[in-house]
């Protein structure tokens, strides 16, 4: 992608935002704000030039926003496998918590 470029970022609830790339793999915005960054919405991203979708991204994580020059910036990463599993651990925890609530009657 090139620095110089202007792009359209639209997250999984369908906010979109204008991004350009810094070069060095972060992204440059005035638009991002900390409510784009949710993990709900960094399910699915998707990097889009003109009208034509070049780039999907799912399972993204991002650490924050930044200043940088007279915009903000920001740095997006997949999910490792650690924190798959962790996530996936958290969701079977809960699972089995409900169903003893169901079987035990509580």
């Amino acid at each position: 992608m090139a620095e110089l470029e202007t792009y359209s970022m639209k997250f999984a609830n369908g906010d979109t935002i204008k991004v350009h790339p810094d070069g060095s793999g972060n992204w440059l915005s005035d638009e991002i704000t900390a409510a784009h960054l949710t993990e709900k919405n960094l399910s699915h991203v998707e990097i889009i030039q003109e009208e034509t979708v070049i780039e999907t991204r799912e399972d993204q994580v991002c650490e924050g926003i930044y200043s940088y020059l007279n915009t903000k910036g920001f740095f997006l990463r997949d999910k490792t496998t650690e924190e798959k599993l962790r996530e996936e651990n958290a969701m079977l925890e809960d699972a089995i918590l409900e169903l003893a609530e169901l079987i035990g009657g509580e």
